[in-house]
């Protein structure tokens, strides 16, 4: 399982560490190892970052135990630590999509005992879909023979009210999604940008003007729509402007390096 955040990071280093790796099978006049040593750095790079962002839950062999590891994030940056605990006879998994109050409330793998206990094994507010819940959770009822199943909570001044989570419920989570995917693009405009324009004050306004475009589109986000209480307009804010002047700088640097090799 995987969080968006860190996901982004990684594959921001990715995408580049591909334009440099074009950038030296295409090269001719220039020395192969300027291009081979940053096309190498980034790649190691990307996937420790990724393998960095990963959780994930591991059933023991014989099906009577489960294990909730954090990503190395989550135990490095906020302490949290494995989860154990025993599966009894008659215990469920549960995937569940959480809603609080009017707000989303994250995602969580659950596991529930025979006398109605809930224990929560990893939780976040991002890394899972429908989908991918659903394969996993016919695999454990097919390996371990554990009543695995998708569910939605809704938390409310009533109570808790629990509903099958299904793929019509998730109609809304799939057009956010669509809606985040412009902002998500943005920062490798800086290709398209450049091989229009050598002019530096042309592509900084253009950056500035993706930046305001990116930025609108958030705002407009959080108006309109659910999300989770603790991400907070600010803060997506700051860690997508992170991301996107970083990463524009950079595919605007490696094509003018491809373009000039």
């Amino acid at each position: 399982m995987r969080t968006v955040y860190p996901f982004i990071l990684s594959m921001g280093v990715a995408v580049p560490a591909v334009l440099f790796a074009i950038a030296f099978l295409a090269a001719k006049d220039r020395p192969p190892l300027t291009l081979l040593l940053p096309t190498v750095v980034l790649f190691t790079l990307a996937y420790f970052l990724h393998k960095a962002g990963l959780s994930w839950i591991r059933i023991s062999k014989d099906g009577k135990e489960v294990v909730g590891v954090p990503s190395w994030y989550s135990r490095k940056l906020w302490g949290e630590h494995r989860v154990v605990e025993k599966i009894v006879p008659g215990s469920e998994l549960l995937f569940c999509r959480k809603s609080a109050y009017g707000g989303f409330d994250g995602y969580y793998v659950i596991l529930r005992t025979p006398g109605g206990t809930d224990r929560v094994l990893w939780n976040d507010q991002n890394g899972l879909s429908r989908r991918y819940c659903e394969r996993v959770a016919q695999e454990i009822r097919g390996m371990y023979q554990l009543d695995a199943r998708l569910v939605r909570q809704v938390v409310s001044n009533e109570g808790i009210q629990e509903l099958d989570w299904t793929s019509e419920s998730d109609k809304v989570l799939r057009d956010n999604i669509k809606l985040m995917i412009g902002p998500a693009l943005f920062p490798y405009l800086g290709i398209a940008v450049r091989l229009l324009t050598s002019d530096p004050w042309k592509i900084t306004l253009v950056g500035v003007l993706l930046w305001i475009v990116g930025i609108s589109v958030f705002c407009y986000f959080y108006r309109t729509h659910e999300v989770a209480k603790d991400q907070n307009l600010s803060t997506t804010g700051l860690v997508w402007t992170l991301q996107f002047v970083g990463f524009y700088s950079v595919t605007v640097l490696a094509t003018n390096a491809f373009l000039h090799r």
